[in-house]
């Protein structure tokens, strides 16, 4: 299964609510040149609650999605998943809140092609934000793999250890 072409399924959906979302994660991470395999995809998306049924709606019939789910996450600021049912490809939807990194992230979104074509564009976090998305996560204990820092070895341009990043990498002893 080809998780852009599955991911673009729901922001397709995201697009024609009116709502403003990012794709992250390996998804990003391989759109600014880590080639990663995934099993899912992660987005970080904004919903109000007045458009979850709108939401479920559109997707129920491709995808397991679940409105409770949805409020809970809106409720707690965190995340939903989303399983598509004919690839059991997991979507994790991170629910937009007023995180200053999170915000400052989706003002920075960067609309790209898609892989293999480019003919079909989508919103992704931009390569600084995905890089400060894996320290973020590092940073509040989840850690981090082997994996993961060889990325960010990779992404990491030479001048970038300013601002955010630069925070972040001092917090987590780089």
């Amino acid at each position: 299964a080809d998780p852009y072409a599955i991911t673009v399924l729901v922001t397709d959906v995201l697009e024609s609510l009116g709502l403003r979302y990012l794709i992250g994660g390996s998804l990003a991470s391989s759109l600014h040149g880590t080639p990663r395999s995934t099993n899912d995809a992660d987005l970080v998306a904004e919903i109000p609650g007045r458009l979850v049924e709108d939401l479920v709606s559109a997707l129920e019939d491709r995808f397991y999605i679940d409105a409770d789910m949805i409020r809970d996450a809106i409720a707690r600021g965190a995340s939903f998943n989303l399983i598509h049912y004919e690839t059991a490809f997991k979507i994790d939807v991170f629910v937009l809140t007023r995180d200053d990194l999170l915000q400052e992230e989706m003002r920075r979104r960067e609309s790209h092609g898609l892989p293999p074509s480019g003919e079909r564009s989508a919103w992704f976090a931009s390569a600084e934000d995905t890089i400060l998305q894996k320290l973020d996560w590092y940073r509040k204990g989840a850690g981090i793999s082997e994996r993961q820092w060889r990325d960010l070895a990779a992404e990491l341009p030479p001048a970038a250890r300013t601002g955010w990043l630069g925070r972040l990498l001092m917090e987590c002893g780089a």
